[in-house]
């Protein structure tokens, strides 16, 4: 063992243990050892960790190399603060002030500091003591570890010149370039002294040294910055780093400055040699480096420019931050180009605050502009007058860029003046811009231009010269209203003498005409007459308007240039009402579905008479009114055709036409087209010879009958065009036709000449032209030949008090089919465009023949038991009828008890349509029938409801059978029990029931519906399955009734054989399996050799399917026992027993089976499961001994153990020269005291 001691406190060498040498020697050896290794050690490893945490110093040990291991002891620099002992139980002693943070490991040998704090920074040192040192220990100096305790930074602050706390990545600023940065950087509270530094980027600023403040084991460091901004600061973190080992990475807290500098350099570009005017102009200006963005002006000359002036100025300015934080402004100045801007100077400057701070001026650029652009005109005189055949002289005078024309046209009134017309004009060309007007004519009157054009474009002027010729007025009648005008309304016109051409267009005098005579000249001044002198003469007020005032009025104008010619007549129309009306229909009295013809008429037809079309005639003309100013007239001609050889009048006029709405019109032109059907219908009865119509004509017209009555609709839509008569007041009119369906489309076919009868006393016969006119339509065209109409008046209709009916618009109306809603008033009046006369109204009575709303059903069936039933039959019929009731074909008679009748005579129902009807209720009094209900046989009848007939219909009946039902009864089937063979189809069964309705059948099978109707047929082959009971159901409306039938399904039989004891016998049972049960049994053996031999059929003992053979005891080989059972059906197929050979084992065998089949199954089972749980318990009880048994010895070894913890750690004799022999052995725990073991010694052994 190698004893080493340390010069720790005066502590002095003993006696060595070492038999080899004397033991001064070795101990003046090792102490000249130690102190030299103790006088040049240098440290074997050095830790760091941060406070508060643990932390492990190892102890290496080899004991390979020293031997084995005594004790060990720790140091903190010169104070020992942990020992251990190591042998059977080791012993540790920590030194008080560590005992709660300081524990001593082995395996490895290692001291764990917890919590560690600053003050555990220290050098470490483990000494270790070996038994028997071996000569290869080179371990005589222990293990030192230099323990760091690192702490890192509470934070990391930079302050401003003004000690403000400056934020981890905030801003600072504004500043300027050249302006001093001031900062202090502050690290608080590290261990160890951290490196402080200043960086911008990569580069380390240069500054003072930092200083380093420790209190209580901490560094506070200080570092301060002094640095002169430039522009290599943009876009740059100034940082301030701090490295230290108590952090992995270094901390790095920084802020940027807004640095703000003025602008590099300015340009401006854009039009490089000149534009056009017109076009879009960019000027496009550029600063760079400046920060902040510049604000930037654009300057035209000396003016500043602003687009809020100027819509068609835009200046679009944007800035974009570079890298390092500078601004490039761009600003676009977009107008378009002007003559104005010719040669002017444009300027971009631009400044930002640093200029301004500085006082410097805002740096710019300028750009010089030439614009081309075409001729600016100017022309005059403004306005010149003048009279026909002057001298008259335009000027025009332009300047442009470029000054050359190339083109010289002149305008009037935005037409191009022909200026090569030498004989009327001189100039207007590039030489000689002026236009001189030779002689003046009214056709010079205008506005004139003149457009001058260049190498760039066209300029025309932008003012006129009103050139003025007056000529004598040319004038038309106007009249407001237009007309015509109802006499009944008393109401004003005005007539205005409206100028067509003239110059100057204001009448100073005008001259009114009636029928060509010389009514009144305005103004009038004279003395009588001052209120008609300072009026307007164009304006003519006709008041109270009547049938006096039906003229052809026309008027003349005078202006400057002298009275102008008189004007064309324009005719003044007044419009009176027609007469009362007269209301008629046919029948009296209408009849129901069918139909009534109404027809209304008038005496007077007023004015215009209510037809639109009459002859060429000359009336009379209507006494005018007397009036102060108007001349009488004697006779009024109106719209009458003037007829030439060339030019042949139709006897078709159009007199009212402009005035009429549409409506009217179409009403006009459908009375023409019914006076043409009834000619057609008269051609018709004449023979086909006289006819002079065309064939396509004949054609159309031969499938419609002359008796049946037009039936009008309204087909579609045509245009009315007159070809010959130009003078007329319409030539085209859109009309819509009314006309038989069967005649639309051939009615009015070729021309003809046709001669007609005097229409009135003040008209004569005249012959029609073959003058056609065209009717236009979608489907094609066709003609027809115009013809003189008599008067087809115009009419309105009203029904129930609601109209006028948009539909009917004729004299007759034909109401068909008349119906409940036929029943009310009709009113009728004649109309035409001076109002409506007086309405006629008649009130229309309708009769219903007998007719059915609820007849009788063809069947009507009633339950036979049933104490309430009746029959309905409710028949329309006004004047009012009478119900009667038959029961096969007699008469029920009021006294008969078993019957009694209702009647009501129901109101009519406007929702269904139906007249007043009649309501008749047989009930029959079941209370009065045999049995009080009806007999199933006897009581069905046929039941007729009869009416009597009315005035405008005969009676009518309506009958129905009776028919007495019942439930289906005596339900039946053919077959109760039905035998069939498996595999195979069973014959139909048939059920039978009676009741009323018939009965419907359905055969079930197991709550199941097989099959409907009354046969069951089975056509799949039946299965063993399929055997049961089968139910007929026969129902109808009023019950149900069942029968049923068995089908037996029979079968071959099969066989199971087991084998039991039966009496002390050894028997085999065959039981048979099969429909009929009753089987016949055969048996037989099957020897080894496939041989066979019978044994006859068993003993069956009172079973029908089963049969018992005993076994014989005798056998001595093994065999096969076969059964076959057979029944009705056939054979089944056999079953097989293995039988072993007899023998003494097989005697033993048959005994334990004999005792083995006394038991019952669940008997069996009881005892199986007690054998379980008998074997469980025994499992149980084994476990819980061997858990007892390794209890009680781990506990004698652990007695064991500590009985022998009182012996000595080393054999006796061993150690008794060690130094501390004899020292009483340690507890099995931490020594309490950490100088108790060592009192009495200040050696201590390592």
């Amino acid at each position: 063992m190698l004893l080493r001691r340390l010069p720790h406190s005066g502590g002095k060498p003993k006696k060595s243990p070492c038999r080899t040498m004397p033991l001064q020697l070795q101990v003046l050896l090792l102490l000249c050892l130690a102190l030299v290794g103790h006088v040049s050690a240098q440290f074997d490893r050095t830790i760091s960790e941060q406070e508060s945490k643990s932390v492990v110093l190892p102890c290496p040990v080899n004991e390979e190399k020293c031997g084995k291991l005594h004790s060990l002891n720790w140091f903190k620099g010169d104070d020992r603060i942990a020992a251990m002992l190591l042998g059977d139980s080791n012993v540790t002693s920590v030194n008080k002030e560590f005992e709660d943070r300081v524990t001593v490991e082995q395996n490895p040998y290692r001291l764990v500091i917890k919590d560690l704090k600053i003050g555990d920074e220290d050098i470490y040192l483990c000494d270790t003591t070996f038994f028997i040192p071996e000569e290869t220990c080179d371990n005589f100096n222990g293990y030192r570890v230099e323990l760091r305790v690192l702490v890192p930074p509470t934070e990391v602050v930079i302050l401003d010149a003004k000690g403000d706390r400056i934020e981890n990545g905030s801003v600072v600023g504004p500043m300027q370039e050249r302006q001093a940065l001031k900062a202090t950087c502050t690290v608080k509270n590290t261990r160890p002294q951290p490196d402080v530094g200043w960086f911008r980027g990569t580069k380390r600023l240069a500054t003072y040294s930092p200083t380093h403040d420790l209190n209580d084991g901490l560094f506070t460091s200080t570092l301060e910055l002094d640095w002169q901004l430039s522009r290599e600061d943009l876009a740059q973190d100034i940082e301030c780093r701090v490295e230290s080992a108590a952090i992995k990475s270094p901390i790095v807290t920084k802020f940027s400055v807004d640095l703000q500098v003025p602008p590099k350099s300015i340009l401006i570009k854009g039009v490089e040699h000149h534009t056009v005017q017109g076009s879009k102009v960019v000027l496009q200006c550029d600063i760079y480096g400046a920060r902040p963005a510049v604000n930037l002006t654009w300057y035209n000359a000396t003016s500043t420019i602003s687009p809020e002036e100027n819509d068609l100025t835009e200046i679009r300015t944007k800035a974009f931050e570079k890298e390092d934080g500078t601004y490039h402004t761009q600003s676009e100045l977009v107008f378009n180009a002007t003559r104005f801007e010719n040669d002017r100077v444009f300027k971009c400057e631009a400044e930002n605050i640093v200029l301004q701070i500085n006082r410097e001026k805002p740096i710019s650029s300028t750009k010089t502009l030439e614009v081309l652009y075409p001729p600016v005109v100017k022309v005059s005189p403004p306005e010149m007058v003048t009279n026909t055949s002057e001298i008259v002289l335009l000027n025009c005078e332009y300047f442009a860029n470029p000054a050359s024309l190339t083109q010289v046209v002149w305008y009037r009134n935005g037409d191009i003046v022909n200026v090569n017309d030498t004989e009327h004009y001189q100039g207007g060309n590039s030489e000689n811009v002026a236009l001189v007007i030779k002689s003046t004519d009214k056709e010079d009157v205008g506005n004139y231009s003149c457009q001058l054009s260049n190498a760039i474009g066209k300029g025309i002027s932008e003012q006129q010269i009103d050139l003025d010729v007056q000529y004598v007025p040319l004038v038309e009648v106007l009249m407001i209203p237009e007309g015509p005008v109802k006499e009944s309304d008393e109401s004003n016109v005005t007539l205005f003498c409206n100028i067509l051409e003239a110059n100057p267009s204001v009448l100073t005098k005008v001259r009114w005409y009636a029928n060509a005579t010389l009514l009144k000249e305005l103004p009038d001044c004279e003395e009588t007459r001052e209120d008609l002198c300072h009026i307007d003469p164009s304006k003519l007020l006709l008041e109270s308007i009547g049938r006096g005032f039906f003229y052809n009025y026309s008027c003349e104008g005078f202006n400057a240039a002298g009275w102008g010619p008189r004007s064309e007549e324009k005719e003044l129309m007044v419009h009176y009402e027609p007469g009362p009306a007269t209301l008629t229909h046919f029948p009296p009295i209408a009849v129901k579905k069918k139909s009534v013809i109404f027809s209304c008429s008038v005496d007077d037809p007023g004015y215009p008479e209510s037809n639109r079309f009459v002859a060429p005639q000359t009336q009379p003309q209507p006494k005018p009114k007397p009036q102060e100013q108007l001349p009488q007239a004697n006779s009024k001609q109106k719209f009458t055709s003037k007829s030439t050889p060339h030019n042949p009048t139709p006897l078709i006029a159009y007199h009212t036409v402009q005035a009429l709405s549409p409506h009217e019109a179409d009403m006009a032109f459908e009375a023409l087209l019914l006076q043409k059907h009834q000619e057609l219908q008269q051609l018709q009865l004449q023979p086909a010879s006289s006819s002079s119509l065309s064939s396509a004509l004949t054609s159309s017209i031969a499938s419609s009958s002359v008796s049946r009555p037009a039936v009008h609709e309204i087909k579609e839509t045509h245009a009315l065009i007159d070809l010959h008569l130009n003078h007329s007041l319409c030539t085209l009119l859109t009309l819509t036709t009314y006309t038989p369906q069967s005649q639309i489309l051939t009615l009015y076919t070729g021309a003809r000449q046709q001669s007609t009868s005097s229409m009135s006393t003040s008209s004569t016969s005249s012959t029609s032209s073959s003058s056609s006119y065209a009717l236009y339509r979608k489907m094609g065209k066709f003609t027809f030949v115009a013809q003189m109409v008599l008067q087809p008046n115009r009419y309105r209709w009203l029904r129930g008090g609601r109209g006028p009916l948009q539909d009917i618009v004729t004299k007759d109306w034909t109401v068909e089919p008349v119906g409940l809603d036929s029943r009310t008033n009709y009113s009728c009046y004649a109309y035409n465009e001076g109002g409506k006369g007086v309405m006629a109204t008649v009130n229309l009575e309708v009769h219903a023949p007998p007719f059915f709303i609820k007849n009788l059903p063809q069947y009507t069936g009633v339950l036979h038991s049933t104490r309430n039933a009746n029959l309905t039959c409710r028949i329309e019929c006004v004047p009012r009828c009478e119900i009667s009731w038959q029961k096969d074909g007699t008469t029920i008679e009021k006294n008969d008890t078993r019957y009694f009748i209702k009647e009501k005579y129901m109101d009519a129902s406007p929702a269904t349509g139906d007249f007043e009807s009649m309501l008749s209720v047989l009930h029959f009094n079941m209370s009065n029938w045999p049995n009080s209900k009806f007999d199933i046989s006897a009581d069905n009848a046929n039941y007729t409801c009869v009416s009597t007939g009315n005035s405008v219909g005969p009676g009518i009946k309506s009958g129905t059978y009776l028919g007495i039902e019942y439930a289906p009864i005596n339900t039946t089937v053919a077959n109760t029990t039905v035998y069939v063979q498996e595999d195979t189809i069973p014959g139909r069964v048939i059920c039978k029931s009676y009741g009323n309705p018939e009965p419907s059948y359905e055969w079930r099978f197991k709550d199941k519906i097989i099959t409907r109707g009354s046969a069951l047929i089975i056509n799949t082959p039946m299965q063993r399955n399929d055997n049961g009971t089968y139910t007929c159901l026969a129902f109808n409306k009023h019950g149900k009734s069942t029968a049923e039938t068995v089908i037996e399904v029979q079968f071959k039989p099969r066989c199971e054989i087991e084998r039991r004891e039966i009496d002390d016998q050894d028997t085999l049972i065959c039981t048979a399996f099969g429909n009929p049960v009753e089987a016949d049994f055969s048996w037989s053996i099957k020897a080894e050799n496939e041989t066979v031999e019978y044994l006859g059929s068993g003993d069956e003992k009172a079973f029908a399917d089963k049969s018992f053979y005993v076994l014989q005891e005798d056998y001595a080989i093994a065999r096969t026992y076969r059964c076959v059972a057979n029944n009705t059906v056939g054979s089944g197929a056999f079953c097989e027993i293995e039988v072993a050979a007899g023998s003494a084992l097989f005697i033993w065998w048959r005994e334990q089976l004999a005792w083995w089949q006394r038991w019952e199954k669940t008997t069996l089972i009881i005892l199986v499961a007690a054998i379980l749980g008998l074997l469980l318990a025994v499992i149980i009880i084994c476990c819980i001994i061997i858990c007892v048994c390794r209890r009680r010895r781990r506990q004698d070894k652990l007695h064991d153990k500590s009985s022998s913890l009182g012996e000595p750690l080393t054999e006796p004799g061993e150690y008794e020269n060690l130094p501390f022999h004899g020292l009483q052995t340690a507890p099995n725990k931490h020594v309490s005291d950490f100088e108790d073991p060592y009192k009495s010694s200040n050696t201590y052994i390592y």
